[in-house]
């Protein structure tokens, strides 16, 4: 979605809103916090 609102930026003003903006958010933040669990369990385990 992000990516989409960037690409089109030439053409004007977009906003990201509702529920879209909090599904995008939502799947950033699981992914971050499973890239740094992973991290963690791999530093923990070695």
């Amino acid at each position: 979605m992000r990516e989409i609102l960037r690409d089109s930026s030439e053409f004007g003003s977009l906003y990201l809103g509702g529920t879209a903006m909090i599904a995008s958010d939502m799947m950033s933040f699981v992914k971050s916090d499973l890239n740094y669990f992973g991290i963690g369990v791999f530093e923990f385990s070695f």
